[in-house]
């Protein structure tokens, strides 16, 4: 059951634990018990006690750059098992740090996953946002699928939710 009472969220992180994450856009492919999974883009954590809660991960890799929402991330780690980078996004994360699973929404720093790949880094399952076409037709290059499209009639934008694995119903 997912019970999100206790976290602390902004606006940002209520609109994620009450419409995205019930309709299983962040879904991992496989099994998290016991494995670990890099959350880039944490916000206030509410994908991270997700991941914990409903999909059993061990840990959660936190990188968050937002000062805001890492003071929400901060109160909120006492909930669960968390490592917190505040920082953004690098690619020395993806290769120092060990994860079996990866969670990416940070419009703009999402390349970093790419220039990985293009540096011959091997990636273990994950899912993105793709903010722009461009961005989604080099995830598509590099053989990501697309697993849904959302439009924010907002900002005029389609975000693309990217995975390089099969859906599995998402």
């Amino acid at each position: 059951m997912w019970d999100h009472s206790k976290l602390r969220l902004d606006s940002t992180g209520t609109y994620t634990a009450l419409c995205e994450l019930p309709e299983g856009i962040y879904n991992p492919p496989f099994d998290l018990a016991g494995k670990t999974v890099l959350d880039v883009g944490a916000t206030n954590g509410e994908v991270a006690y997700w991941f914990i809660q409903v999909h059993h991960a061990e840990k959660v890799i936190c990188i968050e750059s937002d000062p805001v929402a890492l003071e929400l991330l901060n109160k909120n780690k006492a909930l669960m098992n968390i490592d917190i980078i505040p920082e953004p996004f690098n690619l020395e994360h993806l290769i120092q740090l060990e994860y079996d699973f990866i969670k990416c929404d940070v419009e703009g720093s999402e390349m970093v996953l790419l220039e990985f790949v293009e540096e011959g880094g091997v990636l273990p399952p994950c899912v993105i946002e793709a903010h722009t076409n461009w961005i989604k037709d080099q995830f598509l290059k590099a053989g990501f699928q697309i697993t849904k499209v959302v439009n924010d009639t907002r900002v005029q934008v389609a975000v693309y939710m990217m995975t390089n694995y099969k859906s599995l119903g998402v």
